[in-house]
């Protein structure tokens, strides 16, 4: 009986310890946040060190609406990114395309931000002035100083970077 006890109790020490090891502010990949949106972008953000620093001391519904805001600001200064690219290259603006809406979204100022950003993007690319965008994919605050250029590649040259290559 005595052994039956010490092995249940090492049993539930490791499920405890293991539990401490794991990172429990990511949230897992298919959690219900992230419905609608692209899973490689999720993988990707949920996999970046710099986005596990940015919800650090967040809990709940906060961190959640925080990880869906990264997933959605990736995809957003991505799309931003290869219109830029595209403009670059032929001298015409490309309009931005229609970014992924999340089936459930947050509900706080970050999900305010994406929006805002991506009005900004639209007004940027129908002003038809190039240093607009350019400006909103380099500035220091903007998703450019950090979202990668190539997906999954968090050691490239960030989207900032990219694009000043290219000017």
């Amino acid at each position: 009986m005595r052994r039956a006890r010490l092995i249940a109790l090492s049993i539930i020490l490791g499920g405890l310890l293991s539990a401490c090891g794991a990172d429990a502010s990511k949230p897992a990949n298919t959690d219900p946040i992230f419905a609608g949106l692209d899973p490689a972008v999720v993988q990707e953000v949920i996999a970046s060190p710099v986005a596990a620093d940015r919800v650090s001391g967040l809990q709940g519904d906060q961190a959640l609406t925080l990880w869906q805001g990264m997933v959605r600001n990736f995809t957003l200064c991505r799309s931003g990114y290869q219109g830029y690219k595209t403009w670059v290259k032929t001298g015409q603006p490309v309009p931005l395309v229609k970014q992924p809406a999340p089936t459930h979204p947050g509900h706080n100022l970050d999900t305010d931000e994406i929006t805002l950003t991506e009005k900004a993007y639209r007004q940027a690319i129908q002003g038809g002035d190039i240093s607009s965008l350019r400006g909103l994919l380099t500035n220091d605050s903007g998703c450019g100083s950090w979202v990668p250029a190539e997906a999954g590649n968090a050691n490239g040259p960030t989207i900032a970077q990219a694009v000043k290559k290219l000017s």
